[in-house]
């Protein structure tokens, strides 16, 4: 059986730097769960606030392909 372990932190970084010190922690972290998983890897995406309208617009184009 395989099986797939996430980890899940939403940060706030104010700025590039901000974000490299979230990166460099979380690197570290990883560090010591590499030793007892060493496969275990990092991935940082950047998540962008949903506009307020995005619902209505996605209403939309559900609606428009019927």
């Amino acid at each position: 059986m395989r099986l797939r372990a996430q980890i899940v932190v939403d940060l706030n970084a104010g700025n590039y730097i901000e974000a490299a010190e979230h990166q460099s922690l979380l690197q570290e972290f990883l560090k010591g769960l590499q030793d007892r998983y060493p496969k275990a890897s990092l991935t940082i995406r950047e998540r962008r606030e949903r506009r307020a309208d995005a619902g209505a617009m996605i209403a939309e184009a559900r609606h428009a392909r019927l």
